[in-house]
């Protein structure tokens, strides 16, 4: 290597530091040599020990998947070591960037520029859907991360067969280091203490920011300082996981002692919704993960509440959440305050780094105003289909179409990015107005499994192959094989940009598509999706019936998950009618001692009475009981599934239920008809767990068949 490029990374590091930004060095070429030079070259610099990040496990690696990548969020790292012969992963890129502080080093190592379109990247085994293999998964990507190398970091210094690109600062040195909390950060911590200071009296704020500027810790000092001074009793926070808090309980616990923290209690979006306890102030972290029905809750039932989104990030959902988010509170809280965090904690402003990292993940991607749009109407618009190969040719295309499915979904992540370029089983499709995409479906295509041993495998639970999400959930629901057999398009996602929404932008799209999929041979339609009652309203207008609702909610949204399905001919009708009688029974079962009025969202007022009679069973559902029955006990069915079919079948077996030893017979009314918890029950009747519990269940089940075959 020749000197001058090490003395001229040393200096860009001393630079770098004065500046309060980050760098970024790629190492293109044979991975082994990558490696030894990065190291090498590490080990000359005022940095601690890097952290290497390999998707493949390496055994030299410190992290091999995002997973272990989000055990890092909130913490301060000074050099990583990102492998991408391992596997390119957006999510973990965008996770690891993130921790860099200023004066730190980020080495990507890729194959060489010229091949890495071509390279077989073990992370396209992630995007290969069933029956294809990674060697399907196309490499525009990779060819777009090469791109952007090049455009960004035009200068190339070769060493051997060695490609090393260095992103460095062009900023003069900080007057002074940044001192925590930041300007941003108090301001907001001051926003929130005076929000509490009169007491009783409601309040609402509303606090965004970019990732990396310390929203979360200011919430934690804040929280800690409401209850340290006795401020306040009792503080709630919320947030779609424990684990992204940990830079807020950090930060509140150094304020404060454990002591005085015994009033702060995280709770899970599903339960705070659930049992809404009492709370002096109500703190809701990633408000942009919870459904909006979900928050107008929280509002009308807690009179102070501090809610914090990410608008640019891995974890945010960008503009469109906080415009329709500004539409509630208007309505529900007009007095409300908004405050906007800009400064990041971690490093300067202008971060070379973080510039890199957001036009790669089009973190930063903003939906365009649209003018002159009170008279347009869904028939102004053209319907198109959009190809990759378009967008990664034309990077506003992208830009607009990736804006506008991010503002439609709250859990849109990097990854999602390299599906748009790379799904094999995905296409496009707009409406569009003056060359912009003012409604997309992101369509999936799936079905078509022609293995008969595979297909039963899937309708008892023993195999799950990748992709085909909504034919293998309605076959394993409803042991229909058919639904595999044919061929069907599931709606990923669909947006409609934020100033057009309620104005039938939406339904126009889904007509045209409906003529696209007929033309094409599919089957049917379908969408699986967090529930909510005008989401569900929606679908239900444009023809769409639910087949399935999920048995419990997502802790961090507290939503449902539904299915929605719409068959395009007979064959698909067929089998949507069979099914939907069997779904009415088993979801009144479900619902039999819950209020009726969420049933009530799901089935017509016609079928209310009969789904909440257990013994309402139609007479074609009577084979598919039986069937569930001998697949849960000789097959791989789970008992949640199976549970409203054995309770009919345990309900018409009162005679030779009577039999069995009373241990059993009093497990089966308590877990089948009773409906209790598994380890409630296991412990009063002294069974040494659920496995043990179950085990006694089928065999029960194994002698009523016994006697029946004999009768």
């Amino acid at each position: 290597m020749p000197v001058s490029f090490n003395d001229r990374l040393k200096s860009a590091v001393e630079k770098s530091r004065a500046a309060g930004h980050r760098l970024l060095l790629v190492i293109a070429g044979d991975q082994q040599r990558a490696l030894r030079l990065a190291e090498s070259l590490l080990s000359q610099l005022p940095l601690k020990q890097p952290l290497v990040f390999d998707a493949s496990g390496s055994t030299t690696s410190d992290l091999s998947s995002t997973q272990n990548a989000k055990s890092l969020l909130g913490s301060d790292t000074e050099a990583i070591i990102f492998n991408a012969w391992g596997g390119f992963d957006p999510d973990a890129f965008g996770i690891l960037s993130g921790t860099v502080i200023g004066g730190g080093l980020f080495v990507l190592i890729t194959p060489a520029l010229d091949s890495l379109e071509d390279f077989a990247d073990p992370e396209k085994k992630r995007l290969a859907v069933y029956p294809l293999h990674s060697n399907n998964v196309d490499g525009r990507y990779l060819a777009r991360l090469a791109t952007i190398i090049r455009e960004r970091i035009p200068t190339s210094h070769k060493t051997g067969q060695l490609d090393c690109r260095l992103l460095e600062t062009t900023s003069a040195p900080v007057s002074q280091p940044q001192r925590l909390p930041t300007g941003d950060q108090q301001n907001v911590i001051d926003a929130i203490i005076s929000l509490t200071e009169v007491r009783d009296k409601p309040a609402v704020m509303m606090i965004s920011a970019d990732r990396g500027r310390g929203k979360s810790s200011a919430l934690g000092i804040a929280a800690a300082h409401l209850l340290q001074s006795k401020h306040l009793n009792s503080i709630i926070v919320s947030a779609p996981s424990r684990s992204t808090l940990r830079s807020f309980f950090h930060h509140a616990t150094i304020q404060a002692e454990k002591t005085q923290l015994k009033n702060l209690n995280f709770i899970a979006p599903d339960a705070l919704l659930a049992d809404l306890p009492p709370a002096d102030l109500l703190m809701i972290d990633e408000a942009a993960a919870i459904p909006l029905p979900l928050l107008a809750k929280a509002l009308d039932a807690y009179p102070r509440i501090v809610f914090s989104s990410t608008l640019h990030g891995y974890e945010g959902a960008g503009r469109g959440f906080a415009l329709r988010f500004k539409e509630l509170l208007n309505r529900q809280r007009p007095d409300w305050q908004s405050i906007t965090l800009k400064t990041p904690v971690r490093y300067a402003a202008d971060d070379p780094l973080e510039n890199f990292t957001d036009k790669l993940l089009m973190l930063d991607a903003e939906l365009p105003d649209l003018e002159k749009i009170d008279d347009l109407r869904p028939e102004d618009c053209a319907f198109r289909q959009l190809s990759a190969d378009r967008l990664l040719s034309s990077e506003d295309e992208l830009r607009n179409l990736f804006a506008l499915l991010i503002q439609a979904h709250y859990q849109t992540r990097p990854l999602d990015l390299r599906h748009l370029l790379d799904g094999p089983n995905l296409s496009i499709h707009i409406l569009e107005y003056q060359t912009l995409p003012v409604a997309a479906v992101l369509l999936a295509s799936e079905g078509l499994i022609g293995d008969a041993a595979l297909r039963d495998a899937i309708v008892h639970g023993e195999r799950r192959p990748r992709g085909h999400l909504l034919p293998q959930l309605l076959a394993y629901q409803y042991m229909q094989a058919e639904f595999l057999e044919q061929k069907t398009a599931r709606i990923v996602r669909i947006a409609v940009h934020p100033q057009l929404q309620h104005r039938g932008f939406g339904s126009r799209l889904l007509n045209e598509l409906q003529h696209w999929c007929e033309k094409s041979g599919y089957h049917s339609l379908g969408s699986v999706f967090g529930m909510t009652t005008d989401l569900l309203a929606f679908w239900r207008k444009n023809g769409y019936q639910p087949l399935h609702l999920g048995s419990s909610r997502n802790a961090s949204s507290a939503a449902y998950s539904a299915l929605v399905f719409k068959p395009l001919g007979e064959p698909a009708s067929a089998l949507a009618t069979y099914s939907r009688h069997y779904f009415v029974n088993r979801l009144g079962f479900r619902q039999s001692h819950r209020n009726t009025e969420e049933l009530a969202t799901i089935i017509n007022d016609k079928e209310i009475g009969a789904a909440t009679d257990v013994s309402s069973v139609q007479p074609d559902s009577d084979k598919l009981i039986q069937a569930e029955i001998e697949s849960y006990v000789f097959r791989g069915r789970d008992f949640e599934t199976a549970h409203y079919a054995l309770s009919v079948f345990f309900g018409r077996q009162a005679s030779a239920l009577s039999r069995l030893p009373d241990k059993q017979k009093e497990l089966i009314d308590a877990v089948v008809s009773g409906r209790q918890d598994f380890s409630d029950v296991c412990r009063r009747l002294g069974i040494s767990g659920r496995k043990h519990a179950e085990a006694l269940i089928k065999d029960a089940i194994e002698k009523i068949l016994a006697e029946q075959q004999t009768s």
